[in-house]
């Protein structure tokens, strides 16, 4: 288990560089949008996102992009959600290609080919 204060800490991943409230906004999408077995990947998504040319490239860009996540009511985020973002925006450890830039629960989507499941959602090229 890593202790971070994300409140003094920014790290640079790829093109990416998180501030402690990044991170925490992070967190707080993280365990929103994902459940535990794929928190680590919903990170690793927003990362993709970021180092693309096709999204926002920063932190709050692709956060608060138009149509793409649930941002409202965003609740403090679990342990397992936090380890998720320092495991993908500190430690570099990704679980996905760098061109999977979508997540949803449904199995199909027209016009995405999935990369596979992890947890309760499936991910998208």
């Amino acid at each position: 288990k890593i202790a971070l204060n994300w409140k003094l800490y920014g790290q640079a991943i790829g093109k990416c560089v998180a501030s402690g409230d990044e991170l925490y906004l992070l967190a707080q999408l993280v365990y929103k949008e994902g459940d535990g077995p794929s928190y680590v990947a919903v990170a690793n998504v927003i990362l993709n996102r970021i180092n693309s040319s096709k999204f926002p490239n920063t932190v709050e860009g692709v956060v608060y992009q138009k149509s793409q996540f649930s941002t409202s009511n965003f609740k403090t985020p679990s342990s397992a959600a936090k380890e998720a973002v320092t495991a993908v925006f500190v430690n570099g450890q990704t679980v996905l290609p760098s061109n999977v830039y979508y997540f949803r629960t449904a199995s199909s989507w027209s016009g995405h080919e999935q990369y596979g499941k992890i947890g309760g959602n499936y991910f998208y090229y």
